[in-house]
């Protein structure tokens, strides 16, 4: 409140500095406004490998009150910077660099979202294969269905328990789930259906670090990921001491 536009830089100033107090309270801000706030996952990025939840797991290690400021950095003809093009911006201003993985990797090494509760051999989609359950901070179920020996190299294909009525309505949801299935069950390798809340986009890993966790607890280090598409990015995978040898389309 008491700003004009809100959209100089004076301004926008103000109003993060209220955004990122403890004792704001929503009416102390008029909206629309020319700063978005974004809600990190509660795990932070041991469940979503974004910028958002590494703001805020910098943060807490610093022992700081969780609320971060990000903005992406542009290139002078206006397109994105990327790694390289960052890693120059760093040294020109003398900036250190933190990588989501290298949070994910500080983080795996003090602390574990997750703990397997179970294991037992069980028929899936008419064959044996042996299943173990996980928990997680939350309370969630994850279950990893193994088809055949883990190799150096192993299959992996992420899915979101899905209700009934949506596998038997669509068509293509159902059809992606028997092949991928028969695919694990012919060439090994390990089926891993998350409780909801966690992959919302096909299964990418930077919504699923729980599965990252589950993979690294079974002795995985290197996949091949069963995937919808091969052209996924898959941000800060590397932090879970894991590697992609290759992405299967399904």
């Amino acid at each position: 409140k008491g700003c004009a536009t809100g959209i100089s830089a004076y301004e926008r100033d103000d109003t993060i500095k209220l955004l990122a107090s403890p004792t704001s309270v929503p009416d102390d801000l008029v909206r629309p406004g020319h700063i978005f706030p974004l809600i990190a996952k509660d795990g932070g990025t041991l469940v979503r490998t974004g910028h958002t939840e590494g703001s805020i797991d910098l943060c807490k290690l610093a022992g700081l009150y969780p609320s971060g400021v990000i903005c992406e950095i542009m290139k002078d003809d206006g397109t994105m910077a990327r790694r390289d093009d960052l890693g120059k911006f760093s040294e020109k201003h003398n900036l250190h660099i933190v990588f989501v993985s290298d949070l994910v990797e500080y983080r795996l090494k003090k602390e574990s979202l997750i703990k397997q509760v179970d294991s037992s051999i069980v028929d899936f989609f008419g064959k044996p294969c042996e299943l173990r359950i996980f928990t997680d901070h939350f309370g969630n179920k994850h279950h990893a269905y193994i088809h055949g020996p883990l190799t150096d190299s192993t299959n992996i294909k992420f899915h979101n328990i899905t209700p009934d009525i949506e596998l038997i309505t669509n068509y293509h949801k159902f059809q992606s789930l028997q092949k991928s299935v028969s695919y694990l069950q012919e060439n090994n390798g390990v089926f891993i259906l998350l409780e909801a809340s966690y992959p919302h986009e096909n299964g990418e890993i930077k919504e699923i670090g729980i599965g990252a966790q589950i993979i690294y607890s079974l002795g995985i280090k290197t996949i091949n990921l069963l995937t919808s598409t091969a052209h996924k990015e898959f941000v800060g995978i590397a932090g879970f001491g894991l590697s992609i040898r290759e992405k299967i389309v399904i």
